[in-house]
């Protein structure tokens, strides 16, 4: 068993060297290229963030405080590209397009098929489409990583079908996917019957619209992963493009339960949410409730107190709010840096409360830190 993970591990090096990669900037260098958008300034000023329960100060926070410039987003028409497996890795010319790997080798250890693209170099699938586009990725069936780093691609997609109104293209989307990537998808009007669910076989693309990824690529200690500096213009541009609805009941006061979750349940809610509903609060599951209602909900929500969860996403939704985020003392956070920009993006006022949980990360939260941030 030694011998064939090491095996492995050795097929995979050999597999994922660098010239059998294309890069963002490599991608950017190809013919058929249209840019449609701007060059991007990205600096977090730590303007309303403030961590409760410890005086660790974490790496990301300096290093955000940095200026960067995001290139302007783009997209690149390519022929003959293959989709490998359930995850959609984009193979052209014999070589793994990490655009689809969310621009991160260490993604391509860990989770891609590595026999699907090995395969993929001398044997060509029996499925093809004319036209496609891909939302798929090792990580798009989570809701976080679907709405912050995939869906605002769909830009892209888009912006070709403006300027090319004669061509129907499908979206590729990952296996098993959730619900919730089809509802995204309707609110652009894109029906189901232009969506491909991939399966573990792979899929031939005669004409592909590959787009950049909308955010900077900011390289970690391990050379094989990165962290992500998100677009301020992409989640501008949904938005735009999600938030038709007419306020309704602006400055709600809400409260985001886990109650229905496998883990980070607050396992003292009974009395958190007696008090809540003494200060006006709606207790909500974001479970019960389809995209576009949850967009609504978080349109029109003044203070938000939830536990850390991708439901948090939302927040970008949301014009101006308190957030109280619970966040358990054990998960590591100096790589919490989502939600961090997403505040900061959008101006909130962030209060992260670190309380104490068990191994599953339900956490028991002091109302006594909690109490002083209940008020506008």
């Amino acid at each position: 068993m030694l011998f064939k993970t090491y095996l492995q591990s050795k097929l995979k090096s050999f597999l994922y060297r660098d010239k059998k990669l294309i890069n963002r900037l490599e991608l950017s260098q190809l013919k058929e290229l249209h840019f449609y958008g701007e060059v991007e300034k990205i600096q977090i000023t730590d303007a309303n963030h403030l961590i409760v329960g410890t005086e660790e100060i974490p790496e990301w926070k300096r290093d955000f405080k940095r200026e960067f410039f995001l290139n302007a987003p783009f997209y690149v028409c390519l022929n003959n590209v293959v989709s490998v497996g359930k995850f959609g890795t984009l193979v052209w010319d014999k070589k793994i397009i990490l655009e689809s790997t969310l621009s991160s080798k260490g993604y391509l250890f860990r989770n891609i098929d590595w026999k699907g693209i090995f395969k993929s170099f001398f044997i060509n699938p029996t499925k093809e489409i004319e036209w496609g586009f891909s939302l798929a990725n090792c990580l798009a069936n989570s809701y976080f990583h679907f709405v912050a780093e995939t869906l605002p691609n769909i830009q892209a997609l888009l912006e070709f079908e403006k300027n090319n109104p004669n061509i129907q293209v499908k979206i590729i989307v990952n296996s098993s996917v959730p619900e919730f990537v089809y509802q995204y998808l309707e609110l652009f009007n894109i029906q189901r019957n232009r969506i491909i669910e991939l399966s573990d076989k792979n899929i031939s693309i005669k004409n592909m619209v590959v787009a950049s990824n909308r955010f900077y690529i900011l390289k970690n200690p391990h050379d094989d992963w990165n962290r992500h500096l998100y677009s301020k213009n992409a989640f501008d541009f949904l938005n735009k493009q999600l938030k038709s609805i007419e306020l309704k009941k602006p400055f709600r006061k809400v409260y985001i339960s886990r109650a229905d979750a496998p883990g980070r349940k607050i396992t003292n809610e009974i009395e958190i949410v007696e008090q809540l509903l003494k200060n006006g609060f709606e207790i909500h599951q974001l479970s019960s409730l389809s995209v576009e209602e949850q967009i609504e909900l978080f349109s029109e929500t003044k203070i938000l107190i939830c536990p850390h969860g991708a439901g948090m996403v939302n927040t970008i939704f949301s014009p101006s709010m308190k957030l109280i985020e619970f966040y358990p003392k054990n998960r590591a956070f100096e790589y919490n840096y989502h939600f961090y920009q997403t505040s900061n993006y959008a101006n909130h006022q962030h209060i992260m409360i670190l309380s104490e949980c068990d191994s599953n990360e339900n956490l028991n939260v002091s109302l006594s830190e909690l109490h002083p941030y209940l008020e506008e």
